[in-house]
């Protein structure tokens, strides 16, 4: 954790793992923004934000390889890699992870990462719940093994026929977020990456 952090103790990590959203700021129409683009832009990022930033966390479909091919990212700042394929778009149903085809803890800390990163969906009463605890429970025992941080981002979405407008549904969210934070940390995590119930 010492090497994603400041000398006293801050984390200041620019997250730049976002995938389409991230294509989204480039130009009104995200389709129009290709492969090169794209990684160029975050290289420029990178490259600017170097020096007021512990750590950056990079997708491996934009940002991994190149950062450090290009030496757009210092050895002096640390890197976190997400392991997950997903955006924030919130599709109905139970969400289930979906991790990046070819791609595994083993891989993150390979490639010299100091910290993998999961976006994690769950809601307790979803039939996926399960499952997504086991997702949790597995990357802890990976990581473990390879001496590599987790940082998990529990994220609260709606099921089916939910009325995310309504103030029972705005409490039950906060109230989720939280229970989410203290089961993740109750799993063995190493970083709560929290979801603002403010959002």
């Amino acid at each position: 954790m010492q090497r994603v952090s400041t000398a006293d103790g801050f984390f200041p990590i620019c997250a730049l793992d976002h995938l389409s959203d991230f294509q989204e700021l480039l130009a009104a129409d995200p389709k129009s923004v290709d492969f090169a683009q794209t990684v160029q832009a975050k290289m420029e990022l990178i490259r600017t934000l170097s020096p007021h930033v512990s750590a950056f966390l990079l997708d491996a479909e934009f940002g991994l390889a190149q950062a450090i091919a290009s030496r757009s990212l210092p050895g002096s700042v640390g890197l976190m890699a997400s392991i997950e394929n997903e955006d924030y778009a919130i599709p109905p149903g139970a969400r289930r992870t979906r991790m990046r085809a070819g791609w595994s803890a083993q891989q993150i800390k390979l490639i010299g990462a100091d910290v993998l990163k999961l976006l994690w969906f769950y809601r307790p009463e979803a039939e996926s719940a399960g499952h997504q605890r086991d997702v949790v429970r597995s990357l802890v025992a990976q990581c473990a093994d390879l001496s590599l941080a987790l940082v998990v981002e529990p994220i609260w979405y709606p099921l089916v026929g939910e009325d995310t407008k309504s103030k029972e549904w705005q409490a039950k969210r906060v109230e989720g977020i939280i229970l989410s934070g203290h089961l993740a940390n109750d799993l063995g995590i190493d970083m709560l990456r929290p979801n603002s119930p403010a959002t």
